[in-house]
């Protein structure tokens, strides 16, 4: 790989960490996930440092082209990634039902006492004006 698209792409990941930086210093990024991305950058930047570590991975597992071993490496992560949000984000939704359903027994449960107080009250008022 030539020296200046090393430099690009060395350039390029510090953007993104420094973005990662960015959204988790305003909170828009949970730490865990953004942690992750981080790491993720940090191997990438050495592989761009040290492209002889990509080689020396690629063949160890029996890959060719150390491309080869570098798409295969994304889209292995790429699919961890989105069988892992998957799982997050029906957690998620099933939270969300629940909660959904607990605020309509308590409103349920509010209507029924408010009626019951309503009730109260005119009785009180039939009895004093009885007196």
């Amino acid at each position: 790989m030539s020296l200046v698209l090393r430099l690009l792409s060395g350039i390029f990941l510090f953007c993104i960490v420094v973005l990662l930086l960015y959204l988790i210093r305003r909170r828009s990024v949970n730490a865990k996930y953004s942690l992750f991305w981080v790491f993720v950058c940090a191997a990438l930047i050495l592989f761009d440092i040290f492209p002889s570590l990509l080689v020396f991975f690629s063949t160890l597992f029996g890959f060719h082209l150390p491309s080869n071993f570098f798409l295969t490496g994304i889209i292995f992560l790429l699919i961890c990634v989105s069988i892992h949000f998957s799982v997050v984000l029906t957690r998620t939704e099933q939270r969300v039902r629940s909660l959904i359903e607990k605020g309509a027994l308590l409103e349920d449960r509010i209507g029924y006492l408010e009626k019951k107080s309503d009730s109260d009250i005119k009785t009180d008022v039939i009895i004093d004006k009885s007196d």
